[in-house]
């Protein structure tokens, strides 16, 4: 699987019930975090985390990155917006991702429950599933 990211939208990997962040967030707060200087529960709710370092569109040249990894049978990948993971945890996330059913199930049950807790942006969710 290749997966090249830029922005604060995310990709997930679930394997044998294990969820894996695969991309990092390029926003202000989640620089902030990488320093040291706020953390965790101070980011989720600060006023600026919706502010991108990068973005497309933003120069001719974007920094995007970009990774490989080896699929695995029963590998699920989950690419969403932040309005999901403002919302929901990564262990409510994988609790779903981990459940029977099938992909486009999932990602209902992951809007609906982000909708629940206040769905206050966007919530785009995708999820595919190797079945190998």
């Amino acid at each position: 699987a290749c997966v090249a990211h830029i922005g604060d939208s995310r990709v997930y990997l679930s394997r044998s019930r294990n969820l894996t962040l695969l991309t990092r967030d390029h926003s202000l707060v989640e620089e902030l975090v990488r320093q040291g200087s706020l953390s965790e529960d101070e980011a989720r709710n600060h006023p600026q985390r919706s502010i991108l370092t990068r973005a497309l569109g933003t120069s001719e040249e974007p920094q995007v990155e970009y990774t490989e990894l080896e699929l695995e049978e029963g590998d699920i990948f989950l690419l969403c917006t932040d309005g999901l993971t403002a919302e929901l945890s990564d262990a409510e996330i994988g609790a779903v991702l981990a459940s029977e059913g099938d992909p486009q199930a999932k990602a209902d049950l992951l809007v609906e429950m982000a909708k629940r807790c206040g769905g206050s942006d966007n919530i785009t969710v995708i999820v595919v599933e190797d079945h190998a």
